[in-house]
């Protein structure tokens, strides 16, 4: 399969590394390029593509790959193109490559700064690795980057909300959670929501999502989706984008928070450590958005 002629016109590339013990690295190659599925084989090896998401004009072809002339196994990983659907010779404009078992999926076309231009916004990872990750779209601005990443989350899937309800969206976003890891066999960390609590939590979830609830994770199950996509153990604050970069908006919206206290009031037979995380939580609200007692 081939999509057009490989051509490099900026051949500089930013490389971020993290190692998390899953031999997780993410390289980012901020470069316009013209080439094909075929011609970026024959760089890194191994490629299979996996599947095609489309938002025209734009098309994402996410696959598999391996680096050739490798005696071991490693590196691998999984990479996506973008292509500009509307240009006869299918040009790929930017592809991002993630090494490592974990990598993107849920892709969504979201315009985040209200330029008109559809950003990219998706989730990486699986099983007990998340993860988020926002890219601007540039391709109509000046500039040799054509896809910018202005925010990135290693802990979880944040969740795209429209809490102000003015048609553009912003970031639920997790900063800090305590591990639950294995909380059937950690009962410091365990803990009960109420039924009346789990449907208040998806009442509130269905107040400020706005239009984009298909952009959150689902696994299938619509009421337990919501409640985890809300993150209701989670330290969170509430950004969007101004100016090309994200912004820390949480304080207008107080009444979100003290919301969340009152559920955490209302947790049950909680463990020792999530207790306290839980405790910590309320004074923050209390004392950052003066809820009301």
């Amino acid at each position: 399969m081939t999509l057009g002629l490989f051509q490099f016109i900026n051949t500089q590339a930013q490389v971020s590394k993290e190692n998390n013990g899953h031999l997780k690295v993410e390289q980012f190659h901020p470069i316009y390029l013209q080439f094909g599925l075929d011609t970026l084989k024959s760089k890194i090896g191994e490629i299979t593509e996996i599947d095609s998401i489309s938002f025209s004009p734009y098309k994402v072809l996410h696959f598999n790959f391996r680096e050739r002339n490798q005696e071991q196994p490693w590196p691998y990983g999984t990479g996506y193109l973008v292509v500009d659907e509307s240009n006869p010779t299918n040009n790929v404009i930017w592809y991002n490559l993630i090494y490592g078992d974990f990598g993107p999926h849920s892709f969504s076309w979201i315009d985040f700064d209200n330029d008109g231009d559809k950003d990219l916004y998706h989730f990486i990872g699986f099983e007990d690795v998340f993860g988020s990750r926002l890219f601007l779209n540039q391709i109509n601005k000046n500039t040799s980057v054509p896809f910018k990443m202005i925010y990135s989350n290693n802990i979880a899937y944040c969740a795209i909300v429209d809490i102000n309800m003015d048609g553009i969206p912003e970031i639920l976003n997790q900063i800090t959670k305590i591990d639950e890891g294995y909380a059937d066999y950690n009962p410091a960390v365990r803990y009960e929501l109420e039924d009346s609590d789990r449907e208040k939590i998806v009442m509130e979830y269905n107040k400020i999502i706005g239009d984009y609830d298909n952009c959150n994770a689902k696994y299938g199950m619509p009421n337990h989706y919501k409640v985890f996509s809300f993150s209701i153990n989670a330290d969170i604050n509430i950004l969007t984008v101004k100016n090309d970069t994200i912004v820390d908006v949480s304080s207008q919206y107080p009444e979100h928070f003290c919301f969340r206290r009152e559920i955490l009031r209302d947790i049950n037979n909680a463990g020792d450590s999530i207790k306290y995380w839980f405790s910590e939580l309320e004074n923050k609200y209390n004392n950052t958005y003066k809820c009301e007692e």
